[in-house]
């Protein structure tokens, strides 16, 4: 009988861990959760020691970019991932040669390559400049030097996260709500998207597929700010002709706007040239099962 993989997952308590939790306990791995505050069966307390017996370690650690950013908040955003991932490597770089775990996956976002309009894969596209993708491209920086200790790193660059209680498909959905939907800023610029059933079943096949490595965009079909807006208020049966001009957007949020607005084509994945096999590749497909709440 095959050893059952025990699978380490620090920021298991969020919403993208607990979705991977629940997503890998059912395909039979054993799964562990790193929080500084849970307890109980299946937790353990961030600190030395927590990644012990992981044959995988999953990193989702970082505040939520989803705010007002000023040189405090900035700092805060790139010390949460940063110094939490440099951590992890000094652990896993510790350990003894036979007990580090085979891979470490660690999360990233789309806003690492630039938004200048060009076709963006994994080993074509260019790193940006704003504040977003300096973030990212030092938290991948972090993340990819524990291949000096013999460790498979592996980059998840998402797109938006979608999902019935994700936190960008409330935000998005809930101007149509009130009949007041429509695109965000320029309707011809692109939006990066991935649904969360596609994160977990990918994340699954980077950990199964060991010619992944470094940074993987997690993102769907490319797709306008227009035809998102179409698309959701078909879906919901609601107008989409109010257009959120970018400057009220960076009014509003700030700078964090500016991630918002990017607009960045992704494709050449990873997952397709190593054959993963999408379940919601089409945004309309995507749309069906959240609003729908279809399996």
């Amino acid at each position: 009988m095959s050893k059952v993989q025990t699978v380490v997952i620090i920021g298991a308590s969020g919403y993208l861990g607990s979705c991977l939790s629940e997503f890998l306990r059912k395909q039979g791995f054993k799964v562990v959760g790193v929080s500084r505050s849970r307890k109980g069966e299946g937790w353990r307390a961030w600190g030395e020691g927590c990644l012990d017996g992981a044959d995988i370690v999953v990193n989702f650690a970082g505040k939520s970019v989803a705010c007002r950013w000023n040189a405090k908040v900035k700092q805060e955003l790139v010390d949460s991932r940063v110094k939490v991932s440099d951590q992890v490597v000094k652990w896993i770089g510790e350990m003894p040669e036979e007990e580090r775990p085979q891979v470490y996956l660690c999360a990233s976002g789309i806003g690492v390559i630039n938004a200048e309009g060009e076709v963006n894969g994994e080993r074509t596209g260019t790193y940006g400049a704003d504040f977003l993708a300096n973030l990212c491209g030092l938290w991948e920086a972090s993340a990819t030097a524990v291949e000096a200790y013999g460790v498979r790193p592996v980059c998840l660059r998402f797109g938006a996260v979608l999902g019935k209680n994700s936190e960008p498909w409330k935000k998005m959905s809930m101007p149509y709500n009130f009949f007041a939907g429509g695109p965000l800023g320029d309707k011809k610029a692109y939006f990066s998207w991935i649904h969360e059933q596609d994160v977990v079943e990918g994340i699954l096949h980077c950990i199964e597929t060991e010619s992944v490595r470094g940074g993987v965009n997690f993102a769907g079909e490319k797709i306008t700010q227009g035809q998102v807006a179409k698309a959701i208020g078909q879906a919901m049966g609601r107008p989409s002709l109010i257009t959120t001009p970018a400057f009220a957007l960076k009014w509003i949020l700030g700078e964090f706007a500016d991630g918002l607005l990017a607009s960045v084509k992704v494709e050449d994945s990873l997952l397709d040239t190593t054959g993963y096999q999408w379940r919601y590749k089409s945004f309309a497909d995507a749309l069906s099962q959240i609003h729908g709440c279809k399996d």
